[in-house]
């Protein structure tokens, strides 16, 4: 990444690692980034922060740095859309798959749903729609196949 900056020059950027690279066994890495970039004159900020905090359906930390080596660009993080739900919070819950989802219609196997070019489901053997049939509605695995639908491979 450094050297991508080092070569374009960009005005701005945004780069996005593990947040495990600011801390611990990559943090002097980070820091010589940090430093490397002040030295070819960017501003940087950074934080780790929760996709879902921002309205995606998903719990995902994620180191985000952004830098400008333009002086009047202020850099800032949005705000937050929305927060736990398990604390008190003026903004609304995260979303779920579940809100994300729930008002598309069921689609079978290798079908579209031409309303939404996403909503599409990948084309699956019959054998295949019987063992996803078959896994609990709430999280499972193999075990919950009946002995017809386990491969011989997956008996041992």
């Amino acid at each position: 990444f450094l050297r991508i900056v080092e070569e374009i020059k960009p005005l701005t950027f945004v780069m996005e690692n593990v947040p495990g690279l600011a801390t611990g066994i990559g943090k002097s890495l980070f820091l010589h980034i940090l430093q490397r970039l002040s030295e070819l004159g960017y501003h940087t900020i950074y934080d780790v922060v929760n996709a879902a905090d921002y309205g995606v359906p998903q719990g995902r930390k994620r180191l985000i740095v952004l830098g400008t080596n333009h002086p009047d660009i202020r850099l800032s993080f949005p705000e937050k859309t929305n927060s736990n739900p398990s604390l008190s919070s003026e903004l609304p819950p995260w979303k779920t798959v579940r809100n994300a989802i729930d008002n598309l219609p069921e689609i079978k196997a290798g079908e579209k749903y031409t309303n939404d070019p996403i909503h599409t489901s990948a084309s699956l053997s019959e054998t295949n729609v019987k063992r996803i049939s078959q896994i609990p509605h709430d999280g499972g695995d193999r075990t919950s196949w009946s002995e017809e639908l386990v491969l011989e491979c997956q008996r041992k």
